[in-house]
């Protein structure tokens, strides 16, 4: 009899460089977190979270609750033993064989830098319940700070990645080492301080009160630990890597250790030197993912987008390497200086119900935008108000702040300003071609305190963002209504490249007015319209009309789900203004939310010449679009001199 197919586990390949990004912004966190609960100023502090297990010849034994699982920390003093001398006894492969004999296999699959490598523990079939027939594959690195202190951060690496270095065997179960790792710090008679913190969850089925109860056992490694550090273990002998080790800052072997100290028997056992040097590993896969919800960021977006396999990005703009709040709480922020109110917007907050295995954490953390980082002062600034009371007119202010990239903004606790005397707007679909009265908005922020203010802009000297768009009777009034087989396409021929209803919803990025969204209204497809209010109330006068709106930049990720939407719209808006690593990581996000056949409406595209077929239409390439129509054609009314060129298309996400 055939024995069942082996089920199909999801896997990324990824090169080397991405690999090593990810491993050193996931383990930046939980060295973070070591040091933390190594801090002298908060252990054995009411309010850190630990709760003493045992105090017993100079080891504290103590716990924390996180998630499903309890966190275990150790700390304990160790004499006339240098760091150095502990970490080489504590991270010898061939040592945590001796100590746990459960361990069938223990060896090192990538070294990615001198301190960052990649280990797979392997557990047999007679080991005890908690690692029997276990694997874990894991990274490990290794930091010595300023003054002297080893730190070794361990976790698992997410499913798929280990699973693209390492398959999994078809007896084994793959289980994550959490949030673990060493703290060792130099004390001044050449003795150190080891705070020793470990979390597993063994996967598979095992009562989660049964991990925890095992869990208590694995941190009473330190015995066995203590008394070969003491007793001066040589080293091991080299370990075998399958590429050439870099000389290493000090004496490392590996934290292939107590991985697995599991004992599971009473008490008299614990003394029994099975307990392999544990592994130290943090669980930087849960802060991760809490963490792309807060950030930021060119890395992990260029990460996602190489781990699906679209393209591999050769731009040097995944520059943020940090944790947004770790920034906060650190570098450019300095908490002492915030006011209490910026302070409990930028979060962190405890969820009320504890950890929520649907985020991977117990905290939330409010979305804040990277440039946010960059302009302390203006920000303090956006968030000074009286709680409960009338907002300031600071439109201008905050859109400025979006534009330089501190998008989203914090969120308020302040009511807007209503306009006076406001009333009910125009029924559609009537509404879709009428100015709407004065008094529906705030004048404030804006030049002109009129809509006819706004429509006879087109006759003033000077440059507005989009100078007659505000005149609905005038050109808004035949957009997109005639195609003239060059650079204007018509919204109905554009529309007949699909069968006839297929084009359901969709975007219109940087629409101005909303004239286009209008368009599409008529013919019963939703557009929903992003803007930005550039001296003039333009996402007002959308919703004025009827239509939907969402206040975004250009930079913003669009706020949809993959392969949703039906068409994008985006004329003038994108150009050779944008850097062109922005641009492609834009590019990228609109063929992202776009459903496989939907179109991808570029409309009147500005740039040079020489930029056109050396940068433009390469980028657009690269994305992976399919090109159903392509016209260009020269921008004269500055000069032929000039060399301006505008290209419109319409262009396909392919169906695979």
């Amino acid at each position: 009899m055939s024995s069942p197919p082996a089920p199909c586990t999801r896997s990324w390949s990824i090169s080397e460089d991405s690999l090593k990004r990810y491993v050193q912004f996931a383990s930046e966190s939980c060295i973070q977190e070591l040091l933390s609960a190594s801090d002298p100023n908060r252990v054995g502090s009411s309010n850190d979270g630990w709760k003493v297990l045992a105090l017993d010849n100079g080891v504290e034994i103590s716990k924390r609750r996180s998630g499903s699982f309890h966190i275990f920390r150790s700390r304990w003093l160790l004499r006339s033993v240098s760091p150095q001398q502990f970490i080489t006894v504590a991270n010898a492969i061939d040592a945590a064989k001796q100590w746990d004999p459960d361990l069938v296999e223990a060896r090192y699959i990538k070294e990615l830098e001198e301190n960052l490598s990649i280990i797979r523990l392997r557990f047999g079939e007679s080991s005890k319940p908690l690692f029997r027939n276990r694997e874990f594959i894991v990274y490990e690195r290794r930091e010595t700070m300023d003054d002297g202190t080893l730190v070794v951060a361990v976790a698992s690496l997410p499913k798929e990645i280990a699973a693209g270095l390492q398959p999994k065997q078809n007896n084994s179960i793959r289980g994550l080492l959490l949030q673990s790792g060493w703290v060792v710090e130099k004390l001044e008679d050449d003795s150190c301080m080891v705070t020793y913190v470990v979390q597993l969850d063994p996967a598979g089925w095992l009562p989660k009160c049964f991990v925890n109860r095992l869990n208590t056992k694995l941190v009473m490694i330190i015995e066995n630990l203590r008394k070969l550090a003491q007793a001066g273990v040589p080293s091991p002998k080299p370990r075998t890597i399958p590429i050439s080790p870099p000389p290493w800052p000090y004496t490392f072997n590996y934290p292939l250790e107590g991985l697995k100290e599991r004992e599971m028997g009473s008490p008299d056992d614990d003394d029994h030197p099975r307990k392999q040097a544990y592994r130290h590993q943090t669980h930087n896969r849960y802060k991760l993912k809490m963490l792309l919800l807060v950030i930021l960021t060119n890395l992990l977006t260029s990460l996602l987008i190489e781990l699906n396999r679209v393209h591999e990005l050769t731009t040097t703009t995944n520059q943020v390497s940090e944790p947004l709040m770790k920034t906060l709480l650190n570098d450019d922020f300095t908490l002492g200086v915030m006011s209490n109110e910026l302070k409990l917007a930028i979060g962190p907050h405890k969820l009320p119900l504890g950890y929520s295995p649907r985020m991977g954490s117990d905290v939330l953390y409010p979305p804040v935008g990277a440039g946010c980082l960059r302009f302390q002062d203006e920000l303090s600034q956006y968030m000074t108000y009286d709680v409960g009371g009338e907002c300031p007119v600071d439109d201008v202010f905050a859109q400025r702040l979006m534009l330089k990239g501190c998008e989203p903004l914090p969120l308020h606790r302040c009511h807007p300003k209503s306009p006076a005397n406001y009333v009910e707007p125009t029924r559609v679909p009537d509404s879709l071609w009428a100015t709407p009265p004065d008094t529906s908005i705030i004048w404030d922020p804006y030049t002109c305190k009129s809509y006819q203010c706004l429509i006879d802009r087109k006759n003033m000297p000077g440059y507005f963002d989009c100078k007659d768009c505000f005149d609905l009777q005038g050109r808004e009034k035949t957009r997109w209504l005639f195609d003239n087989g060059r650079l204007d396409y018509g919204i109905d021929q554009v529309l007949g490249m699909k069968p006839h209803g297929t084009i359901r919803i969709g975007l219109d990025i940087g629409g101005r007015t909303g004239t286009f969204a209008a368009r599409m209204r008529e013919r019963n497809i939703t557009i929903i319209t992003s803007s930005m209010n550039l001296d003039g109330p333009f996402n007002s006068f959308i919703a004025s009309r009827g239509l939907i709106l969402i206040h975004v930049s250009v930079s913003q990720r669009l706020p949809f789900f993959e392969n949703t939407i039906d068409i994008v719209h985006s004329m003038h808006v994108l150009g050779n203004w944008i850097p062109d690593a922005m641009l492609e990581f834009t590019l990228y996000d609109i063929y992202r939310v776009l459903r496989p056949g939907g179109l991808f409406w570029l409309d009147h595209f500005f740039c040079l010449g020489s930029q056109l077929n050396q940068a433009y239409v390469p980028m657009l390439e690269r994305t992976g679009f399919k090109k159903l129509r392509w016209n260009a054609g020269m921008k004269l009314d500055r000069g032929i001199n000039k060399n301006e060129w505008y290209f419109s298309a319409l262009l396909e996400k392919p169906r695979i």
